[in-house]
């Protein structure tokens, strides 16, 4: 079986008994035809919590000539994060996945995962103050870039006239039909919150292990895997449901991706004491453009179209407090250690509805670590309780480029159409970008399995 992923996806061994070795969970595989077994399958439910806090800060410039600012940069003028927003996110989803032996350590994984709810709210960090006169206005005591400038209720910005663009541009700054407002209603548009669930997107997916201990003792067991996502869920769409009114709740409330993804990863183990297993993996993920046209591109100066591709290793030990070999009855401890790479890519960012489009994000890593307990009472059915950590390094959630200099002059000139369509100097530009910081993610999940 390849590891669960936590929030987010989941060696060297020797055998002393091999007779009675099996395959540590990291690398379990449903197989069939082997001789000994003419079929098998397996059936896992999962309920899976994930909470995350972090915060929402605004680049902007700093002067050493103005007496306010001196002390934050003395000597150069520079570009500073200011903490405007604490950023929240809780989600409640169930996977539902069917594992089916093909032949000999050759199995095939079908999962379709459920989301009850994925919240995302957020308000005014300590100290900020984000107050709004009726007139639409700033109070004089306001002291947030994210307020003032009307960020997240479009206060400086114009819809595209085509409805079909809202799609792909969101709500950028064009310009002042709204007239600049910061504030509609008198209300700041922080706090904010929004709220999504549904059918996500089905994951096919294919293990194999040319090598496996259970079969040569000498032997690490070595799996191979790929998984193929398809973009079966409703995708997710930012745009503002009617910005003229003043309504930039999203237009819809699903949590599909509208991607075409392949998952390729592998792992190996090896059993070093009869109740002792360490094992490592590498895995590699790439998306591709399916429903909807959020990631198409629309114009030749827009430099970034496609998803971030992911890049990971894991390590980790099982260990085995107790196994009865003879009624396969075990309980078993996993420790495991993962690091990340995501590269910058368009995402649905942790802005994206409050902006009302996707953004750029820019590359970051990811350090986490889980911890599981299996319980399997009888042959045919397991218990796993899993909880996990993981830390996201500070990045920019708005980093687009500005767009391409098409005739050599040295600079981009919107004049002569070479800014990016999806660039928006309300959050893109070095100056006003947003970066999500001190991002830590808890989870965790319970899962019930029947074998069979």
């Amino acid at each position: 079986m390849r590891p669960p992923r936590v929030p987010v996806i989941f060696v060297l061994l020797l055998g002393l008994l091999p007779a009675l070795v099996h395959a540590a969970e990291v690398t379990d595989l449903k197989d069939a035809f082997d001789g000994k077994t003419r079929w098998s399958a397996g059936l896992e439910v999962s309920y899976v919590r994930t909470q995350r806090w972090a915060k929402i800060s605004r680049e902007r410039s700093c002067d050493p000539n103005n007496a306010q600012d001196k002390a934050n940069c003395p000597n150069m003028a520079m570009f500073i994060d200011t903490r405007d927003l604490t950023f929240s996110q809780v989600d409640h989803a169930m996977m539902i996945r069917a594992r089916l032996g093909l032949a000999p350590d050759l199995e095939l994984t079908v999962t379709l995962p459920y989301v009850f709810s994925s919240t995302r709210s957020g308000g005014l960090a300590d100290g900020v103050v984000g107050a709004c006169q009726s007139d639409g206005s700033a109070t004089a005591e306001t002291n947030s870039g994210i307020v003032k400038d009307g960020v997240f209720t479009g206060g400086r910005s114009r819809p595209p006239s085509d409805k079909d663009e809202y799609s792909v541009y969101g709500v950028d700054s064009f310009g002042t039909a709204l007239g600049g407002r910061p504030c509609l209603g008198g209300k700041s548009g922080v706090p904010y919150s929004s709220t999504r669930g549904g059918i996500g997107d089905l994951i096919v997916g294919i293990g194999w292990a040319p090598v496996n201990q259970d079969r040569d003792t000498v032997k690490s067991t070595w799996v191979l895997g790929l998984d193929f996502i398809f973009p079966t869920g409703t995708p997710m769409d930012p745009t503002p449901t009617a910005v003229a009114l003043g309504n930039f709740s999203p237009r819809n409330q699903e949590v599909g991706k509208g991607l075409f993804a392949f998952r390729w990863y592998t792992t190996f183990a090896h059993r070093v004491h009869p109740n002792v297993e360490p094992y490592a993996g590498l895995d590699f993920e790439m998306a591709f453009a399916g429903r909807g046209n959020f990631y198409r591109q629309i114009a030749k100066t827009q430099d970034t179209t496609a998803p971030p591709v992911v890049a990971g290793t894991m390590a980790g030990i099982e260990f085995y407090p107790w196994w009865d070999r003879d009624k396969a009855r075990k309980f078993s401890i996993d420790v495991r250690l993962r690091m990340t790479y995501v590269g910058e890519g368009r995402a649905y960012s942790e802005v994206a509805d409050f902006l009302g489009r996707m953004t750029t994000v820019e590359q970051y890593m990811t350090l986490g670590g889980s911890l599981s307990m299996y319980l399997q009472p009888v042959k045919n059915f397991q218990i796993r309780v899993v909880g996990g950590i993981e830390y996201q390094f500070d990045h920019f959630l708005t980093f687009g480029d500005r767009g391409k200099d098409l005739d050599g002059n040295q600079r981009i000139d919107p004049q002569l159409g070479e800014k990016s369509p999806t660039f928006d100097d309300n959050t893109d530009k070095p100056g006003s970008r947003l970066r999500i910081l001190d991002s830590i993610v808890f989870s965790l999940m319970f899962t019930l399995v029947g074998q069979f």
